[in-house]
């Protein structure tokens, strides 16, 4: 084994990171949706803000190990410029929806109204929606290695898939369901 196969190898470790990171906080997100008690819906946040780390670990070493292989074998390739727009795409929507639902959802988590979870979640969930699709956006681009015109075609539908299925999956999150009761 070469150093270029560990790196891949770090490579691929370091997406495979990634999306088992979404995949904590998919399932965190949707055990709030179906929490019974407040209690419950709040231990379930807090793991997931306990897992935060495992995401940004594996983009790291995902694209560290990417731009080491770009210099060192690919060169300059459209799809890898599409890739490394993709990824600020992911960490711009992570940063900004975190940074928007944060606050609201520890405000229910400390004084208010249990039945405001549910709703301050739902910017955590188009959040997650929009960069797991660009992040098949980029394993798409990977695959394929398009041209120019292809990576921007990969890249749009990546986006508006993510945002259409956001759109989709915050209605469901506000359609009547039964509240939280606090045991408080």
């Amino acid at each position: 084994m070469d150093g270029y196969q560990i790196v891949v190898f770090f490579h691929v470790l370091g997406a495979v990171g990634l999306f088992a990171a979404w995949a904590i906080e998919a399932a965190a997100l949707q055990q709030v949706r179906r929490a019974k008690t407040f209690e419950e819906a709040r231990a379930v946040i807090r793991v997931r803000g306990r897992s935060t780390a495992l995401g940004p670990a594996g983009m790291l070493v995902a694209v560290g190990t990417g731009i080491w292989m770009m210099w060192d074998r690919w060169g300059q390739q459209p799809w890898m410029a599409a890739a490394l727009v993709a990824i600020a795409i992911i960490v711009i929507v992570g940063m900004g929806m975190e940074r928007r639902a944060g606050p609201r959802v520890r405000r229910s988590l400390a004084n208010s109204p249990a039945s405001d979870l549910r709703s301050a979640i739902a910017p955590l969930v188009a959040s997650l929606t929009v960069r797991i699709a660009v992040g098949i956006g980029i394993l798409a681009l990977m695959t394929s290695k398009p041209g120019a015109t292809g990576s921007a075609g990969i890249l749009a539908g990546a986006i508006v898939t993510g945002v259409a299925l956001a759109v989709v999956f915050t209605r469901e999150g506000r359609s009547p369901q039964p509240s939280l009761q606090s045991q408080r």
